[in-house]
């Protein structure tokens, strides 16, 4: 990949356009190393000046010197003209780069496709636009790389290039600042940074105004693009800024709604800062955006939420996350298919066999992709029919051999490359030209099994021309839909071990749509048999309901949560799919891949609306330690401990949200408050003003702030100094991917439950933490909790030696060791704060 270096050029001196030769030097020592040491022989430049734009190779470099770029030519172009060419990304170079400061551009560049664009004129566009909806309505509105800002619920939801076809997101998409604002709060931090007035306050209100008339706005230049979305004056300070909005909406949960939602994302810290614990909200966020919004605050409702949504059956169609932990057994077999032991029970006879299982990665993929079928069919008009066609309709359900078995594969194939159904019931005996009764007779005669005659007449004779066969693959989902078009044939030699077949015009085939979409009920064993018209789904199939199918089904997104994912042998886990999971090796992506199973010999794709979350203890493994391979394809998330939720005012804040709905005098209520109040040692002063506090609460109605009683003084227990304290500690004697997580010390409100914690979980931690170097303990937890054992007091004595007077007695080290009860928590807490 050859780097391209951007650099705004002042002094002309430096062209010589008769050789075309452009010298470019400078004197800063830290742009060499930084900048210029990137470069190499052959590698390009990109030079802005007033009105033009020099654009050459690097023939020489003279280390802290100079830089020859030869090959140079000179067009005609503005500056905002060239941050609008088709193919230069200039979101990358951000209107401060491209003014001052020389830069490696992080994409390569074809200066070829360049100097076409300049030559053709062949500039883009920067829109926002309301929904993606608007964008598939209006798609010639648009040409490729077209930016497309996406506003979902008002919220500002991704950057989106147009590539010809589809929209995708950006590559530059984590450089955008605002993602997840809503543009009111956008229009807000204007007006509060830069002025009422200003040009961008006035655009942002534009922007508003545009999509609620026309569902769209147009920049007029890149750098309006850039102000409103981009601008660090405005958005730089953007996390401390949030606190003092009016609207004060964004807890730490929603601000991270503004980064972008990679496709695999690891959230990553040491034990017990709520990695698991917040991936409900991460998954949440993924397949029910706007459900999370509405409840992001209420816990409880996230979580009954999320178990909705947790896929619990192998078999079930209708969940859309699903969870597993990786441990030291856990396998490919397990993730992705292999062969598994089950039971058939006949009676009170159990025979063990041996079948191909789906891993959960593979089950999530299956239904994924079956979302994707339900979609695709109805979009590309495959069956829409009228109301009337529909009520005509007569269906039968068929099996074209064992969905599971490898075995049988060649005879769905068959059928599907040549447009036939068949049947494998009457084995090698031809049945044309008998009626109902022969068949049933000569069934009999050839000592068929009991079922044989049944499903030949269904297949010969209830089968008409012009009805319509359900192809099953297993008992949840349909593959292919076609319409019977001939009669019955006898094929001898047929290439398959099916004698029996019949023509058939396919509506569709390869899909795999559950069976929940457009039947009412599942499908059963049985190879051939009718369908209960009155028990399909009009939707599914007629062209007036279709609109309701996509709109519930278009955004359906899943989920795979992999705890501990550490803790597994990720590269034998995930085997050959470690490629497939990338964002562009995704199915229907431009370097889409696929692979055959080992087991199942099935193809198999990454659906690109499968998401994975991964969790791992850093305390367990460090993160630079984890297989390269993983770390590549996945987005890293850090999430250290947050004591600010531990401080006295967050405690009482979350008592108060946690008993809302009672009254200040409710016995249940003054219980917890006195005991709480007694642990962290509550002013009076507190205690008389907090009903005037507790009203501006109600009103904000921000139950993700908790400074509302940081001015407050509180002489009892301070959580939050306690565990920063210790964390500091560990951090200097140890690292910081040891150090203590908040939820050890959430929940505690009297010293019981601090004594408690420190026992039963501080201190047996760091033993491990410390191999038990009790000295080291000692250090960071005090003489409160560890005691000192003089060397004198040891009363060891060593056996006596008559021939040698050489073996001296060693000195004895200071010994450190536990106290076996802590009897006075708060004095054992109060010298662990000394200093």
């Amino acid at each position: 990949m050859s780097n391209t270096l951007i650099a705004r050029i002042n002094d002309l001196k430096q062209y010589k356009k008769k050789e075309g030769k452009l010298v470019w030097i400078d004197p800063t020592i830290n742009r060499w190393k930084n900048t210029y040491g990137n470069l190499k022989l052959s590698d390009l430049g990109i030079f802005i000046g007033k009105g033009k734009i020099y654009i050459g190779e690097v023939t020489n470099i003279s280390d802290l010197k100079s830089i020859v770029f030869e090959n140079v030519n000179e067009y005609d172009i503005q500056n905002d003209e060239f941050l609008q060419l088709n193919g230069v990304f200039p979101e990358y170079i951000s209107r401060c780069k491209a003014a001052f400061q020389p830069f490696i551009h992080p994409k390569s560049i074809s200066i070829k496709a360049v100097e076409k664009d300049i030559t053709e004129r062949n500039f883009i566009n920067y829109y926002v636009i309301n929904t993606e909806q608007f964008f598939l309505l209006n798609m010639q509105q648009f040409k490729a790389n077209d930016r497309l800002v996406v506003v979902d619920n008002e919220n500002v939801e991704s950057i989106k290039i147009f590539n010809g076809k589809s929209l995708e997101i950006a590559p530059f998409d984590s450089l955008f600042k605002v993602k997840g604002l809503s543009l009111k709060d956008i229009y807000t931090i204007n007006k509060k940074i830069k002025g009422r007035d200003s040009n961008n306050a006035n655009r942002i209100k534009n922007i508003i105004d545009s999509l609620k008339k026309y569902n769209k706005y147009t920049f007029n230049t890149f750098f309006s693009y850039h102000d409103a979305f981009y601008n660090n004056r405005a958005y730089g300070e953007l996390k401390n800024e949030l606190n003092h909005f009016a609207s004060n909406q964004f807890s730490s949960a929603s601000k991270e709604t503004m980064a972008s939602k990679p496709l695999n994302q690891i959230l990553y810290g040491p034990p017990g800062t709520g990695k698991t614990y917040n991936t409900i909200n991460h998954a949440l966020k993924i397949v029910d955006p706007e459900f999370y919004n509405l409840n992001k605050t209420n816990r409880e409702e996230l979580t009954k939420r999320f178990k909705e949504l947790l896929i619990k059956d192998n078999e079930e169609t209708k969940g859309q996350i699903a969870f597993c932990t990786f441990h030291q057994s856990f396998s490919y077999e397990d993730f992705v298919e292999g062969i598994k032991p089950k039971v058939d029970e006949k009676g009170d006879v159990k025979s063990v066999y041996y079948d191909i299982d789906a891993g959960i990665f593979k089950r999530i993929c299956k239904l994924a992709d079956s979302n994707n079928s339900t979609v695709k069919v109805i979009k590309e008009g495959k069956i829409s029919w009228t109301e009337t066609t529909f009520k005509e309709a007569a269906f039968f359900k068929l099996s074209l051999g064992e969905y599971n078995n490898p075995a049988d594969r060649p005879i769905y194939e068959f059928c599907r490359e040549n447009n036939y159904i068949a049947i494998g019931f009457g084995q090698e005996n031809d049945f044309t030209g008998l009626s109902e009764s022969e068949i049933v007779k000569k069934c009999e005669e050839l000592q068929l099994e009991v079922t044989a005659a049944q499903q030949m007449n269904y297949f010969i004779h209830y089968l008409k021309k012009n009805n319509y066969v359900i192809i099953s693959n297993g008992n949840k989902f349909v593959r292919a839909i076609g319409k019977v078009v001939g009669d019955y044939e006898y094929i001898a030699d047929s290439p398959i071990r099916y004698n029996h077949f019949r023509k058939v015009e396919w509506l569709f085939v390869d899909e795999n749509i559950p069976i929940s979409e457009l039947y009412e009920r599942g499908l059963s064993q049985k190879t051939m048999y009718k369908i209960d018209e009155s028990a399909l789904k009009q939707d599914f199939f007629n062209n007036q309901g279709q609109k309701h199918v996509i709109e519930d089904k278009e955004e359906k997104k899943y989920v795979l949560i992999i705890d501990e994912i550490n803790r597994g042998n990720v590269s034998q886990i995930f085997g050959e799919l470690i490629t497939l999971i990338e964002n562009d090796k995704r199915a229907g992506k431009d370097e889409e891949l696929e692979v055959i199973l080992p087991y199942s010999k099935e193809p198999f794709k990454v659906p690109e609306n499968v998401y994975i979350i991964g969790t791992m203890n850093t305390a367990d493994r460090s993160v630079e330690a984890l297989d390269t391979a993983l770390r590549r394809r996945f987005s890293f998330t850090e999430m250290p401990p947050i004591s600010e939720l531990l401080s006295p005012s967050a405690m009482y804040c979350k008592l108060l949200w946690k008993y809302e709905s009672l009254d200040w005098e409710d016995p249940e209520y003054l219980k917890k408050e006195n005991v709480l109040f007694d642990f962290l040692g509550a002013s009076e002063e507190l205690k008389s003003k907090r009903k005037e506090i507790w009203e501006q609460m109600k009103k904000e109605n921000n139950k993700s702030k908790f400074n509302y009683f940081d001015d407050s003084e509180f002489s009892g227990y301070n959580l939050e100094t306690i565990l920063e304290t210790i964390n500091q500690r560990v951090e200097v004697l140890l690292d910081r991917d040891h150090v203590i997580g908040h939820s050890y010390f959430m929940n505690i409100v009297n010293e019981e439950d601090l004594k408690l914690v420190f026992l039963n979980k501080i201190i047996p931690l760091l033993q491990e933490y410390f191999y038990h170097d009790y000295e080291k303990i000692a250090l960071i937890l005090g003489e409160g909790f560890v005691e000192y054992v003089e060397p004198k007091n040891n009363t060891v004595t060593f056996a006596k030696w008559t021939k040698t007077n050489n073996l001296s007695i060693p000195e004895i080290a200071p010994q450190f060791r536990l106290k076996k009860e802590i009897e006075n928590i708060e004095e054992a807490v109060g010298l662990l704060l000394q200093r």
